[in-house]
């Protein structure tokens, strides 16, 4: 296969392209190709030669008359993105009247390859010398010194200018690009904000409705679990943030027959969200805050009362401020009485010795119960 041959198969393109009248350049006509071309370097490497334009018609003393070309050259990595920030710019001289065929595309590939490594290339625009048209003529030193420093003082500069000009544009965009989306960032924000206010508002309506109209109901039958035990549940108001109090294994577990003062244990948690998911085993032990409380009264009579005074002192008892509903701290918590006239009185030392007595054997017997689980799942 000969060289020119070579030549062809290493670019890539369709058409040899015409000339046509384009932008200004230094007070008169140029001319641009419109076309990209696409150069093999290496099996991972290409050379794109784009935006070629024809600039100043140089006749030298012997009479010989050339174009002086300028083009832009990228080189990269087969598959990487191409940013016209790592273009170069690159300026060349071909006989007049020359076509940009197969010869001259390889050899401005072939010259850039070299002059990019020499020290003393003008980084704004390369020059490049005089390009034979001759496929056989390879040489690298027809340079003119008279084109040269025209390049270095008019052409570079320019180019520079032109350089630096797009680096502010696509500053400017970015900038504006930032702020544009700061600005619909901080509307989103302000939106959210405004629409959470209002979310909370009617949440905070909504509770406030709870508080004023609260209710204590028994949930479902009374069960037996897997313990033997007899259990029942039930759902209410929590009185202080108008939340909703589930009361699960309430369970009489003691009396004081002189007193008539009963003895109850249970779990009660609360939620924000009536719908809020739960366990449905009875056998497990349910979520919520291990409690103990007593009352004159069984909860049977309060639940029948007709009077709302006496579920709503129940519900005060169960809304203890003092509870941490997140956090179970692992004992059975003491969280009151309450007497006949709905008085609430948070003392344990204030019942009688059998109910102090009762109340401390059964948080101990939790205690006990709860180690041995724990015991167990180790």
């Amino acid at each position: 296969m000969g060289v020119f041959s070579k030549i062809k198969e290493m670019i890539r393109r369709s058409r040899t392209p015409k000339l046509e009248e384009g932008n200004q350049q230094n007070g008169e006509n140029s001319k641009r190709l419109q076309e990209t071309y696409t150069i093999q370097l290496s099996s991972n490497q290409s050379l794109m030669i784009t935006a070629i334009q024809k600039g100043e018609r140089m006749q030298y003393s012997n009479g010989e008359i050339t174009d002086l070309m300028i083009a832009k050259v990228i080189k990269y990595k087969n598959g990487e993105h191409i940013s016209s920030l790592n273009q170069e710019s690159v300026a060349f001289e071909i006989p007049s009247g020359t076509p940009i065929d197969d010869i001259v595309l390889n050899k401005i590939s072939q010259y850039y390859m070299y002059e990019r490594n020499m020290p003393d290339n003008n980084k704004n625009c390369m020059y490049l010398g005089k390009l034979s048209h001759d496929p056989y003529d390879l040489g690298n030193n027809n340079k003119s010194a008279y084109v040269e420093k025209y390049i270095n003082e008019k052409i570079a500069p320019q180019i520079e200018r032109e350089k630096q000009e797009q680096i502010q544009s696509q500053l400017r965009s970015y900038r504006e690009t930032q702020e544009r989306d700061a600005r619909k960032q901080r509307e989103f924000v302000a939106g959210m904000q405004e629409e959470y206010k209002e979310y909370v508002q009617q949440q905070n309506e909504i509770k406030n409705q709870r508080i004023k109209n609260p209710y204590l109901n028994q949930i479902g039958e009374e069960y037996v679990s897997k313990d033997g035990m007899r259990y029942k549940d039930y759902e209410g108001i929590n009185i202080l943030n108008g939340d909703f109090l589930r009361l699960r294994k309430m369970n009489k577990v003691g009396k004081d027959i002189n007193t008539g003062t009963y003895v109850y244990t249970g779990y009660v948690s609360t939620t924000a969200n009536e719908n809020s998911a739960e366990i449905l085993s009875k056998d497990i032990t349910p979520e919520g805050i291990p409690i103990c409380f007593t009352t004159d009264r069984k909860i049977e009579e309060i639940m029948q009362s007709e009077d709302p005074r006496d579920k709503v002192t129940l519900l005060s008892l169960l809304s203890e401020k003092s509870l941490d509903y997140e956090n179970n701290n692992g004992y059975l918590n003491y969280i009151g009485k309450i007497d006949r006239y709905n008085r609430i009185d948070r003392n344990l030392a204030e019942t009688s010795e059998i109910i102090q007595s009762t109340v401390t054997r059964v948080q101990q017997n939790f205690y006990k119960q709860r180690i041995q689980e724990t015991q167990k799942q180790m």
